[in-house]
């Protein structure tokens, strides 16, 4: 029988394939790994079926019986190449013989096994085996025929390889790899899964493979941050910062990263970030990043006015003084104190109102409240002007406080009269009810209101050369302050 031998690829000298591993190498990505291999070395070890099996252990696997004693019976013949590759990038791995002769049926084998063992050194050198099982569709030679049939003749017998990637694995600088089986063709581009022969032919072709690894890529989410609070709430829009990633195969810019962080990070609590990258083969990985939003920005406060205001209570004066306005950039609302006292005394007081947020952030700032005694009329030395007083006289002055629509003196608690600079006290003791009703006058005009006169010791007013006023002070209508003054001549 005459046999014509298809090469659907050409079979590589050592020469080629040195400048095909050349060429890959030169293409890689700088993360990928240059190797060696060599010595490499294939051997069939299993056939599932058929009969007449012989070559199990070398390069060359036949079977089957020839319908006529002496011709070849079937066989599929590897041969590995040697050279130098790259990983994740296509290689030659060897060439493939398929002669498909007839042979007697049943039985026809269904696969064959090959195990590849192989030297490979980058720096180090290590062995490694790997195993592939090949699939065998020894089609019977009678029409119809199946899909896959390519030549005029039937049938076309089909070799396939169902076990794409090794079990076996070998660490290449702290990461593993696998052999994947790629394609049958003459180069890396459009490769086959199917290696069909017609009958009564021998074909050869390349068998690509790569050295191909699962290595997840590896992410490094941006730092922790803190921002505070810039809005009611928390903060949107927060910069997050770029991660740091990097694959052994992908390039960066080839990798998918993406981030699941909320327009609007809450204030108060911690935000966890979580940032994953995927390389092209979907491996992913993740890292994560926390987000406190806080906030330590003092609110505002507008206090209200000063005020300056007439004693009108027991001790001082009592009444409203106004409210003041907080705001916060992080709160909706903040809490406004004040430690104004029930009755203001005499005189000034600061009152320190302050707005405290959510957070503790105080803020705080002063309201001056001026008290001035109630005022009345008096009349030193009725009757007399100029109000001339010899301070070196044992003598008495009378000082009258004159009554009035609003100031009803009978109200006056005497014992509180106090007049001049030292606070001098009645001469005569008001509170004698006949003494007191004798200094209930109508003094220095009648006008029917009733005046409370008072006398004092000249010696004890504290009145001095250059005094040219002189006041009593004291309480009247359960407590109120007053204050009445009236110029003086002093001798």
């Amino acid at each position: 029988m005459t046999k014509t031998k298809i090469i659907t690829t050409s079979i590589l000298s050592l020469t080629v394939i040195s400048l095909m591993f050349t060429g890959a190498m030169q293409a890689q990505a700088t993360h990928e790994k240059t190797l060696t291999i060599n010595p490499a070395s294939a051997i069939w070890t299993a056939i599932t079926g058929g009969n007449n099996i012989s070559g199990l252990t070398t390069d060359t696997v036949r079977w089957g019986n020839p319908p006529t004693a002496g011709d070849p019976n079937s066989a599929l013949e590897f041969n590995v190449n040697t050279g130098v590759v790259a990983t994740n990038t296509p290689f030659a791995l060897g060439d493939l013989t398929h002669e498909n002769n007839p042979v007697t049926v049943p039985p026809t084998p269904s696969d064959a096994t090959l195990d590849i063992s192989m030297i490979i050194t980058n720096g180090n050198s290590e062995g490694v085996l790997f195993t592939f099982v090949f699939g065998i569709d020894d089609t019977v030679n009678t029409a119809p025929c199946g899909p896959d049939q390519v030549s005029a003749t039937p049938c076309d017998d089909i070799i396939t390889f169902p076990n794409a990637i090794s079990a076996q694995t070998v660490t290449i600088d702290g990461v593993e790899f696998n052999l994947a089986l790629l394609g049958f063709g003459p180069t890396a581009n459009n490769l086959l899964d199917k290696f069909v022969t017609e009958e009564g032919q021998d074909s050869t072709t390349t068998l690509w493979a790569e050295l191909t690894s699962d290595e997840p890529p590896v992410i490094e989410a941006p730092a922790d941050q803190t921002v505070e609070c810039e809005e009611t709430g928390g903060t949107s829009n927060v910069p997050l910062g770029d991660p740091v990633v990097s694959d052994f195969e992908d390039e960066v810019g080839e990798l998918i990263v993406t981030d699941d962080r909320p327009v609007f990070f809450p204030v108060g609590i911690s935000t966890i970030v979580e940032w994953t990258v995927q390389d092209l083969d979907g491996n992913t990985a993740s890292d994560t990043q926390s987000v406190e939003v806080e906030d330590t920005t003092d609110p505002l406060i507008v206090v209200p006015a000063d005020l300056v205001v007439i004693a009108n209570t027991n001790g001082g004066w009592a009444g409203p003084i106004g409210n003041a306005q907080g705001a916060d950039i992080c709160d909706s609302s903040v809490d406004i104190t004040n430690d104004a006292p029930a009755v203001f005394s005499l005189d000034n007081t600061d009152v320190e109102w302050c707005a405290t947020d959510d957070f503790g952030n105080v803020a705080c700032a002063i309201q001056k409240i001026f008290v001035e005694p109630l005022p009345v009329d008096i009349d030193i030395k009725p009757a007399s002007d100029p109000n001339s007083i010899n301070i070196k006289s044992n003598g008495v002055v009378p000082v009258a406080i004159l009554g009035s629509d609003t100031i009803d003196v009978t109200l006056i608690d005497v014992t509180s009269l106090a007049f001049g600079p030292s606070s001098a006290v009645p001469a005569h003791d008001l509170t004698d009810a006949d003494v007191y009703s004798s200094h209930l006058e109508d003094v220095p005009v009648i006008d029917g209101l009733v005046d409370l006169v008072s006398h004092y010791k000249q010696k004890q007013t504290g009145l001095i050369s250059s005094s040219t006023e002189a006041c009593i002070t004291g309480t009247i209508d359960g407590g109120i302050p007053f204050e009445g003054c009236d110029a003086v001549n002093i001798k």
